[in-house]
């Protein structure tokens, strides 16, 4: 956890874990085939949606345009081993002035058992809903209204003090508003409202036989037993409002100003109850411990500038600033020790930018160089799960420099990075936290080959190093042996869908 990651924007909004340790990450609520398009952005290229630290993958619902009453429908479903179902449903019933759109989504797994037929407790649920109204007054107007709900259960087949997910309750609030083409310069005018309630339950004796410990397994004496039921409680409400104006400064240069407000908690319980028995005379003790507690409030101010110096040339450069107030309630170990920085307060300024330089140096073929600036501070988990109140932000200082050839047939693309992040938050053993000094560098390539008009088969390799600093010579991934890390080649088939009417 720390250092650059790799933002999930969900409809224009980042989207954050809800659970301390980042056990439910963003990825958790995503059903990529319920998105209309994503989008990728590799290494610091963007300041739209947050600090230039890391790249971002954008997942976004564009509103469906009708002409005339009408309804379009799509169900997907698929099967796999030991269990696993998926299925979703997407319906759109509209007419040009206004459409409804309902989006509902399952997916189940049993326990996985491997190759000596061993299980492991690991099955899991999730479901989804989701509902859009969207209304088209004129071609040049959008007001979208959205509510989301979700559940999930899932089995850990590492059984830790945690224990099970029981739920994982997710219910989203959102509006979105557009108005496009207001003037000459002035070409559109977005505006966000979301709010966000995650309520997550975990314990050890719901999904699986409560152990029973024996004190005293001597059968010359008096049977005693005792059996713990843990309980972790986790909530999060995150409220946020977001406005983005895009102008045509001129006929070579586009500018987009925005501003985002954000607030956001985060509050845990460890609740412990113990039944002590001696023969059949029981007694229960209850431990209630409030874990952590955690207030937020983000004030941001981003702009980004597109110049097309020719049609062969175009510079990109963004700058971003970020206020943050942390207020903490009571913090504490995981076995309920108090913290020292219980009921404190911070203020945390951060300050990212980047430029970029495109150029087509061939027919096809466009090279590009980026030169990034981003800090980030620890973010609400590394400061209420690992004692990482006072810890500092990150400065990170990047370089990308990439190819792209795009021909007839097929498409690759090489990359290369270069990074020293100062103050890298890097957290060990699940409990602590530290910053270290880190470098890194890395590189990517990936190609895609259309074989028909309908298929395609693409491929990627990827190689990273990345070492800290503080201990010369040992990967920043922790493990001692090691100092690379690789990920293969994975090569792929792939249908291109036939779009909706």
């Amino acid at each position: 956890m720390g250092g650059p990651r790799l933002g999930i924007v969900m409809n224009d909004s980042l989207e954050e874990a809800g659970a301390n340790h980042g056990t439910d990450p963003a990825t958790s609520y995503i059903q990529p085939d319920a998105r209309d398009h994503v989008t990728v952005v590799k290494g610091p290229n963007s300041v739209l949606y947050g600090s230039s630290m890391g790249g971002l993958i954008i997942f976004n619902e564009t509103p469906k345009k009708f002409e005339k009453p009408d309804v379009r429908a799509r169900l997907v479903g698929g099967l796999g081993s030991f269990g696993r179902r998926d299925l979703t449903a997407d319906v759109t019933i509209g007419a040009s002035l206004v459409q409804l759109r309902g989006i509902s989504s399952f997916n189940r797994g049993d326990n996985y058992k491997d190759g000596s037929g061993q299980k492991f407790f690991s099955f899991f649920k999730r479901n989804s809903n989701k509902l859009i109204a969207t209304f088209t007054p004129t071609k040049d107007i959008t007001a979208e209204f959205s509510a989301e709900q979700g559940d999930a259960q899932v089995a850990f087949p590492a059984f830790s003090l945690m224990g099970d997910g029981i739920h994982f309750k997710r219910a989203i609030l959102g509006s979105r508003f557009t108005v496009a083409n207001i003037s000459e310069k002035f070409r559109k005018l977005e505006l966000q409202i979301y709010d966000r309630n995650l309520d997550h339950h975990m314990d050890n004796f719901t999904l699986r036989p409560v152990t029973v410990d024996i004190l005293n397994p001597v059968p010359s004496g008096p049977l005693i037993t005792n059996t713990n039921r843990r309980t972790l409680v986790q909530t999060f409400r995150g409220r946020s409002a977001r406005t983005v104006d895009t102008f045509d400064l001129n006929a070579k240069t586009e500018g987009v100003i925005g501003y985002e407000h954000k607030d956001e908690k985060f509050a845990g319980d460890n609740q412990t109850a113990g039944t002590l028995c001696i023969i059949t005379s029981c007694t229960t003790s209850r431990i209630f411990v409030p874990f952590y507690d955690l207030h937020t409030i983000t004030n941001s101010a981003f702009s980004e500038v597109t110049y097309t110096v020719n049609p062969t040339t175009t510079i990109k450069a963004g700058a971003r600033r970020d206020y943050f107030n942390t207020h903490s309630g009571e913090l504490t170990t995981f076995l309920g020790a108090p913290l020292p920085t219980s009921n404190s307060q911070r203020d945390d300024i951060t300050n990212s930018d980047f430029i970029r330089i495109e150029k087509e140096i061939l027919s096809g073929a466009t090279a590009f160089i980026s030169l990034a600036d981003g800090e980030r501070p620890a973010s609400n988990l590394e400061r209420s799960s690992f004692n990482g109140f006072n810890l500092k932000k990150e400065k990170n200082r990047e370089i990308n420099i990439g190819l792209t050839v795009t021909k007839s047939a097929w498409q690759g693309s090489v990359t290369v990075f270069g990074s020293r992040i100062d103050d890298y938050i890097l957290v060990s053993q699940g409990i602590n936290s530290q910053n270290v000094d880190v470098d890194r560098v890395g590189t990517e390539f990936d190609v895609t080959k259309l074989i028909t008009p309908q298929w395609r088969l693409f491929g990627n390799l990827a190689w990273i190093r990345a070492e800290n600093l503080a201990i010369m010579g040992r990967a920043l991934c922790r493990l001692r042996k090691r100092h690379l890390s690789i990920a293969g080649l994975a090569s792929f088939f792939s249908r291109e869908p036939s779009p909706l009417p």
